[in-house]
């Protein structure tokens, strides 16, 4: 019989959970929400990061409208990122855009990370993801305007090729 058979139901949920993890890194997206959602079904306490985690992964499989539901399921059980009532963040807000974004709706998108930037105007990435939203909306100057902030407080590391191509569209490097 298989481990999970005698394990405590919050083990049970830990285990799939590093699971989701792996097939993620190993972009095995498919496999990778199987194993969130058997850990969010196990978990004794649901947690808000959660649902955010699980929309990553739907974008990644190709499911961006299943992705902007888990979002949309926090935000309208106020469901903030450290549990009810404790507020949405950052994460809530970039993981609506990225959602709306591969929707095609780059207005909202925008909106979505405006919002987010209001309570951690330090991410990086939700100016890369809203300069897209407006490379999109043709609106040139206020993409530029976000890239730009993105290359100058983004960690080098992280930048990758086809980051590095959107910018250069843009005449912006990463120093």
């Amino acid at each position: 019989m298989p481990a999970e058979k005698y394990a405590a139901p919050s083990l049970q949920s830990l285990i799939y959970a590093v699971q989701a993890d792996a097939y993620s890194n190993l972009k095995r997206f498919p496999e990778a929400v199987v194993a969130k959602e058997k850990s969010m079904q196990l978990a004794v306490k649901p947690d808000p990061r959660d649902n955010l985690d699980l929309s990553a992964m739907y974008r990644d499989v190709g499911n961006p409208k299943k992705a902007l539901e888990l979002v949309q399921y926090n935000l309208d059980n106020n469901l903030g990122e450290a549990g009810k009532g404790a507020g949405f963040h950052m994460p809530t807000y970039y993981h609506l855009g990225l959602a709306l974004t591969d929707l095609g709706q780059y207005r909202e998108a925008a909106e979505a990370f405006s919002t987010g930037l209001q309570r951690q105007p330090d991410f990086a990435w939700a100016f890369y993801a809203r300069g897209i939203a407006y490379d999109h909306l043709g609106d040139r100057e206020y993409a530029k305007a976000d890239f730009l902030k993105f290359s100058q407080i983004v960690k080098k590391k992280y930048v990758k090729e086809e980051n590095t191509a959107k910018l250069a569209e843009y005449g912006i490097s990463v120093p």
